[in-house]
């Protein structure tokens, strides 16, 4: 069901499919606990035991309490799984979406500033000349536009830009040498070129003049669709053409972004119909955003996997209320009470961790489902934040195997073993 609901065109029809699919998936997995979690325990148990190994033989001891009883076991996980699922689920989503907004932006303007005229002019040159003088300011590059003839092909959209300072900003792939565009070359993207049988060292006619294809760009690195030519080249061909449409340029490195376009909207305050827009402002608040939702949801979800802890502690009490005269036993062996209590604690974290790896690995599955039916959205996995999620699960089942731990560790040998 989830990989249908991928394959499916639209996102709308595969979020159809994938969120009862995933609603599936779970109640199989929560059905088919007590097989799967004994095993994760065993192993987790004996990962456990290799790390301590000071207290190698009360791992073990935990390990087989701890899968002893399958049912018990999966219903003791299931809880903190499910909370754990969620939480990753979301914080995946979350950070997908992070990643996707910080693509798009970086694909529309890969520049961390754009100068622009409102009234569709170009761009005064007094203006780019002031800009680059500017301290704060690094690479920067300028963008010519226009729409003219290519021979044998049609009309097509042609670009004056400089490639190589362009890579400065954003870096560019293809195939060729961006070297050689001076000499008489222009770069073509490889959609407008595989279209068009087109290659490097192809001749191309532009404006009746002569040139040869030198660069075959990779449309995701350059996002213009079209013939690309140096702005010299550009300014022969088309004069008529006012100026570039748009000039953008990098912070220097070490500046700071407010610092930068402080500068740069000095420069430009006094000139009529230029404007500076940059997406790191609507990228930061955009996060903020997020960040704020995010942290909500956690929060809301957090109470479920702490109740999930309680859950787990209630479990030990049971577990130590049955297994008195085992644990009397043990003690009159020989086992110390600091033995006892590390015992249940043992179990207690094998117990959440069991949980939070299930969780984790649930939780990513669900969240590339819907994030791989939903166009131009990249999938990303916190890792960070998963292994503090796990971690934080690890701390909650010891947290919880206190007051059981406690109460054990308290038991007389002699009364314990008189318990019926």
């Amino acid at each position: 069901v989830l990989r249908a609901g991928r394959a499916l065109p639209r996102a709308g029809f595969g979020l159809v499919l994938v969120v009862p699919g995933a609603a599936v998936c779970f109640l199989g997995i929560l059905v088919l606990g007590p097989r799967i979690v004994p095993p994760l325990l065993r192993a987790l148990g004996g990962v456990l035991a290799a790390v301590i190994a000071p207290a190698r033989s009360t791992a073990r001891l935990a390990t087989a309490n701890a899968a002893r009883n399958p049912k018990r076991a999966a219903t003791t996980a299931a809880a903190l799984l499910i909370g754990v699922t969620v939480v990753t689920g979301f914080v995946t989503v979350a950070e997908s979406t992070r990643s996707s907004i910080g693509v798009i932006l970086d694909q529309q303007v890969p520049a961390d500033f754009v100068v622009t005229t409102d009234g569709g002019g170009g761009v005064p040159a007094t203006a780019i000349e002031a800009i680059e003088a500017l301290p704060e300011m690094g690479a920067s590059v300028s963008l010519y536009r226009t729409t003219a003839t290519l021979f044998d092909v049609g009309d097509v959209d042609v670009a004056g830009l400089d490639l190589r300072r362009y890579d400065q900003i954003a870096r560019v792939s293809g195939d060729g040498s961006l070297g050689d565009l001076a000499a008489g070359g222009a770069a073509i993207d490889d959609v407008t070129a595989q279209r068009h049988g087109l290659a490097v060292g192809d001749p191309v006619t532009i404006g009746g003049q002569r040139l040869h294809v030198a660069f075959v760009a990779d449309l995701r690195s350059v996002r213009f669709a079209g013939v690309i030519v140096p702005p010299a080249t550009f300014t022969s061909l088309f004069p008529d053409v006012d100026g570039p449409e748009q000039f953008a340029a990098d912070a220097a490195e070490g500046v700071p972004v407010a610092e930068a376009r402080a500068a740069i909207e000095a420069v430009v305050e006094e000139l009529p119909d230029v404007s500076v827009y940059s997406n790191i402002e609507p990228r930061a608040e955009l996060n903020r955003q997020l960040d704020r939702a995010v942290s909500v949801i956690v929060a809301i979800l957090g109470l479920a996997v702490l109740i999930a802890a309680i859950g787990i502690a209630n479990t030990l009490s049971l577990a130590v209320h049955e297994r008195t005269r085992e644990i009397g036993l043990l003690r009159a062996l020989g086992v110390t009470a600091r033995q006892t209590r590390a015992m249940l604690g043992i179990e207690a974290v094998l117990a959440s961790v069991t949980a939070a790896v299930m969780g984790l690995a649930v939780g990513v599955v669900f969240a590339w489902a819907p994030v791989a039916t939903i166009p131009n959205l990249v999938f990303t996995v916190p890792w960070s934040r998963l292994a503090l999620c796990a971690v934080a699960a690890g701390a909650l089942g010891l947290l919880a195997s206190l007051v059981p731990a406690r109460r054990a560790a308290r038991l007389s040998p002699v009364v314990a073993l008189a318990t019926e």
